[in-house]
């Protein structure tokens, strides 16, 4: 049970214990105009139950178990088992959710909480169910398949030859398969992206024919060095010679002839023309016909026969390189090539040796003479015969191994075609797995949401009332019947009077939540007698007859309860609960009821309130219009706003009601205050303007342009408030006299100057 806070800042609504006030009882009854703090309160109590106590709100207050503070009621293990009614439950009651069919409407407390639950998980159930979709698409546009079929086209276009027809049926599946050994790192020997030129290499292997391997045979051995080194040695020789013998052969070998039988018969004569031959003469004869000239002329013979012997040996194997045709296609321009090379080279060197040749000739005419040429020794390079000779071996392992040759240059093929479109499908392949696991994650979403939507949707029906019942109650507590209820959607869509409606009056919602908070307190959940019960303002917009019901159901759903706090600006519900609670719980022996009112002040410039224990006025009489003149007049005694300054902040309102109220009586055709404030007999029009002005724009909190707050606006309140108990004097002066007397209030002093 709480019995009293030591001291509250929270909101506006700042205060100490005032000294005298008694400590809260069972049943607590607390009056105060709207404004003056009776929300707060409740919000207080509220926020304790639930332990979320804003962090910028101090208290101190004092339950039969102990003194607690914001830090230790937050800690504390104890439970404040604390049920309150005020316009934040009543706001949390209902929830309306806009439907194709009509709106429908929860209520109640759990019910609107599970439904704005229950549209905020659809809300986003639909949410990710329209993401879900867009992924979906998503995922269409990525066309993995498209790729795998256009790629497997293009395999089994390129790839697949007569020959081996492994690659004619290729189709997508085949070409899903290698993407994904590619990713796996498993790919075939050789496997690589081709250049055109390489391409269509690749592509000539594996559409060629069977040819048959070739031989090559090895170049004839030939010293070219020692050839030039025998030339240049024969050409540097020299022997004696007659020019004239030397016209030409046939020449030469008859004189040699005949000098050769001269000389055989030792005969000085010469038998031809009998002039004798002398000494001279058989000498140099003699030195042409020696060994040394016929030594040179054999060498050259020999000399050049090998040089021929060595043309012809090489020209002969030039005949026998095979011809180009007889190689694969994709040999035949680069052996075409390297045999090009190779035929330059030696006819290069043939050309060479002929030139020697020729020398050698010359020399045989000149054998006297010593010739020195600057020679050049032919030469045939080993490079461009090793390129002849590796492809001629490329293709002889070729046609040794040509099947197997042609599966590899369509694997090749198939493998170009794969990595060439490898970057594109590890794209895609991240985007679909993104983009599936996302589907996937999003389902399972949806599955889990749709789980709680069902789950909620159940708890809704078993705890929704039956239309009917709740049609009947809020017939019974308004005394009208024109609303009617129809469970829709585990909710209710709501007629007046045939007509499907969105949204109920102020009144009646107020009526409906205040049925089924009063309802609840009797569940089998709740144990209503260790419960304290705060009710704020239950009656809010209803009319007369609806608050005789409220007051009834109250006390029928809370008598039982372990203390019990009824908040309200409503004078006639406050004396219907005040006459009950002290008829029945205020005897001599049986204190358990206290009654307060808050009351609004000004401190510092600073609008605070104060529970205090409630005025005499409020016990002794059974109108509010005793409070409200008894108000009027006290300000007008305390003549300064210091003095009143507590009063200063409702009293606008007050002296509206105190007029509405007299002057009802006194002008019953007049409909409006300003109408029976003009109507006034006895006022001036400045009168008049000034406290029409005063009881109805400062009356109310929201004014455009105005500082509710002023202390301008309200320091003339007091002399203004004299205007009020004027109007009534001036108008009624028997019911002021009768008034005054009856509330024991002493005359109003003169204004002194």
């Amino acid at each position: 049970m709480l019995k009293r806070y030591i001291s509250l800042d929270c909101d506006f609504l700042k205060t100490e214990w005032e000294r005298g006030t008694p400590d809260f009882s069972k049943f607590n009854l607390i009056f105060g105009w709207n404004g003056s703090g009776k929300t707060t309160f409740s919000k207080i109590l509220s926020h304790i139950s639930q332990k979320t106590i804003p962090s910028n709100w101090n208290m101190r207050l004092l339950f039969d178990h102990g003194c607690f503070d914001r830090r230790s009621i937050l800690s504390s293990d104890n439970k404040f088992d604390i049920k309150v009614f005020n316009s934040k439950a009543i706001q949390d009651m209902f929830f309306t959710e806009k439907t194709p069919i009509a709106p429908v409407v929860y209520i109640g407390k759990g019910d609107s909480s599970l439904a704005r639950r229950r549209v905020a998980l659809q809300k986003g159930y639909n949410k990710l169910a329209a993401y879900k979709r867009k992924i979906t698409d998503e995922i269409s546009t990525i066309k993995l398949d498209s790729l795998f079929t256009d790629v497997g086209r293009a395999i089994r276009n390129n790839a697949q030859c007569p020959m081996n027809m492994t690659y004619r049926n290729f189709d997508k599946r085949d070409v899903e398969q290698i993407f994904r050994d590619f990713a796996d790192g498993t790919t075939p020997d050789g496997a690589k992206l081709l250049t055109v030129d390489e391409y269509d290499t690749i592509t000539q292997k594996k559409n060629s024919t069977y040819k048959k391997p070739i031989i090559i045979q090895p170049l004839p051995d030939i010293d070219f060095k020692k050839i030039t080194d025998n030339c240049r040695d024969t050409l540097s020789k020299t022997a004696s010679t007659i020019s004239e013998i030397e016209i030409n052969k046939a020449f030469r070998d008859w004189v040699e002839s005949g000098f050769s039988l001269h000389k055989s018969h030792n005969m000085s004569q010469c038998q031809l023309c009998g002039n004798q031959i002398s000494s001279d003469r058989q000498k140099t004869l003699s030195e042409i016909f020696t060994d040394a000239h016929n030594d040179i002329l054999r060498s050259i013979t020999i000399q050049q026969d090998l040089i021929s012997k060595n043309i012809n040996a090489i020209k002969d194997w030039e005949a026998s390189v095979p011809h180009p045709a007889t190689l694969f296609d994709h040999y035949t321009e680069k052996y075409s090539i390297a045999f090009a090379l190779v035929k330059e080279k030696i006819d290069f060197a043939c050309e060479e040796m002929r030139t020697l040749s020729t020398l050698l000739e010359q020399k045989k005419h000149n054998t006297d003479k010593k010739q020195v040429h600057s020679l050049h020794t032919p030469h045939i390079s080993n490079d461009c015969l090793k390129e002849l000779f590796s492809i001629a071996l490329l293709h002889n392992n070729e046609s040794d191994n040509h099947s197997r040759c042609v599966e590899n240059a369509q694997s090749m093929i198939a493998s170009h075609h794969i990595l060439e479109n490898f970057e594109i499908y590890t794209q895609k392949t991240n985007q679909f797995t993104y983009l599936t696991d996302r589907q996937k994650n999003i389902s399972i979403a949806l599955e889990k949401t749709d789980k709680k939507l069902n789950h909620i949707s159940a708890q809704v029906k078993d705890t929704l009332k039956p239309a009917h019942e709740l049609t009947t109650e809020l017939a019974d507590y308004l005394g009208r019947k024109e609303l009617e209820f129809t469970v829709e959607q585990n909710g209710y869509i709501i007629r007046r009077n045939g007509t499907v409606i969105s949204d109920l009056s102020d009144g009646e919602k107020t009526a409906i939540a205040y049925l089924y908070f009063l309802k609840s307190l009797s569940d089998e959940s709740n144990d209503i007698s260790s419960s304290i019960i705060v009710i704020d303002d239950p009656v809010s917009s209803l009319d007369t007859n609806a608050l005789y019901n409220a007051y009834s159901y109250t006390k029928e759903k809370t008598i039982n309860a372990h203390q019990l706090f009824i908040l309200t600006h409503n004078y006639m519900f406050f004396r219907l609960i005040k006459s009950w609670i002290t008829r029945e719980h205020d005897s001599e022996n049986n204190k358990l009821c206290g009654i307060y009112t808050f009351e609004t002040f000004f401190s510092s410039g600073t609008r605070s309130s104060k529970l205090t224990k409630t005025r005499q006025v409020f016990k002794d009489y059974e109108t509010e219009y005793h409070y409200l003149f008894e108000t009027c007049y006290k300000c007008c005694i305390s003549c300064s706003p210091e003095k009143c300054g507590e009063k200063c902040y409702m009293l606008p309102n007050v002296a509206r009601r105190v007029l509405e109220t007299f002057l009802s009586f006194s002008f019953p055709t007049k409909t409006s205050l300003s109408q029976m404030v003009l109507a006034h007999p006895h006022l001036t029009s400045t009168e008049k303007n000034v406290l029409y002005s005063l009881t109805n724009d400062y009356s109310h909190s929201c004014i455009p342009g105005r500082d509710y707050y002023d202390r301008t606006v309200l320091e003339n309140i007091p002399l203004i408030m004299r205007l009020v108990i004027k109007a009534i004097e001036t108008l009624n002066e028997q019911h002021f006299i009768g008034m005054k007397k009856t509330l024991g209030l002493a005359d109003i002093p003169e204004l002194t100057t």
